[in-house]
């Protein structure tokens, strides 16, 4: 299985991708990416069970890659957004959780967890 996270701030790239090494590197393939294009890639060639992305970035908003990914994967992959903006209308765009950043670790573990359980 393959869990594919893309952020444009590096901090949090970096934070997200060691909390899920931390709790799933036995059972994932994790691969982090800073420019959505290059995540856009590989859910296009190589699929993904989860993407997690921010919503706001350069280049590619998250919400686009997030329809794109559901049209080339029906609703085979999961996606979890994440802002640190509030969304009082809700998000237009596939999703399956939303996470607000900043976010606590057990939050992300929860949300993941329950699209691996959706998926089996």
């Amino acid at each position: 299985m393959k869990i594919v996270v893309d952020d444009d701030t590096k901090i949090i790239l970096r934070m997200v991708h060691a909390a899920l090494t931390d709790r799933y590197e036995d059972r994932f393939t994790i691969l982090v990416f800073h420019d959505p294009r290059e995540a856009l890639r590989e859910i296009c060639t190589k699929g993904a069970n989860i993407l997690i992305s921010d919503i706001e970035m350069p280049l590619v908003m998250g919400t686009e890659l997030a329809y794109i990914a559901r049209r080339i994967h029906h609703s085979r992959i999961k996606i979890i957004l994440m802002s640190g903006r509030i969304f009082p209308d809700g998000i237009d765009a596939p999703h399956d959780v939303f996470m607000a950043k900043p976010f606590k670790t057990e939050k992300l573990y929860e949300a993941v967890e329950r699209l691996i359980a959706e998926q089996v």
